[in-house]
């Protein structure tokens, strides 16, 4: 009898056991993403936190909505550097092309970007870049069609 009670003690115990690594598993794989979450989102709030500019932020991730954050990382000479951020819930953001879909603008100029990330899945981040033939001090970004919000609007004015 004192067999059977250890023996069914331990099969519970295992079963509990595996349930807890395979729920682990399944919050690294959501949505097809692999890897530690935790940690690819640690990499991208220590990109943002490096950088003396402020960032901005656009929409949220409730149903059919997507959140935009957008920080100036560098400016140079001939170019502006910033660390966007994509995230939401219920969104897929592969059809989004950020090089068609952002231009900056400054002195009454409109700039497409020279590089950026491509958009996937539900959380996406990278680098997006503009050439510029000086270094400016007033500029914003603009990215349209993203859902909800149909223009975002990014406005810096540096000293």
């Amino acid at each position: 009898m004192k067999n059977k009670y250890f023996i069914y003690t331990a099969l519970i115990l295992i079963l509990f056991v595996a349930g807890c690594k395979s729920n682990e598993i399944i919050k690294d794989d959501v949505n097809g993403v692999s890897g530690n979450f935790n940690d690819a989102k640690s990499d991208f709030n220590d990109l943002f936190l490096t950088s003396e500019y402020e960032t901005k932020y656009s929409g949220d991730t409730s149903e059919g909505s997507v959140a935009i954050d957008l920080k100036l990382l560098e400016i140079t000479d001939n170019q502006i550097v910033f660390q966007i951020g994509a995230n939401t819930h219920s969104v897929d953001l592969s059809p989004f092309d950020l090089k068609e879909i952002s231009v900056l603008e400054y002195e009454g100029k409109k700039v497409k970007p020279s590089e950026a990330p491509s958009l996937s899945g539900h959380h996406s981040s990278g680098k997006l870049v503009f050439n510029t033939p000086k270094k400016v001090k007033e500029f914003k970004v603009t990215i349209l069609g993203i859902p909800n919000i149909e223009t975002r609007v990014f406005e810096w004015r540096l000293e």
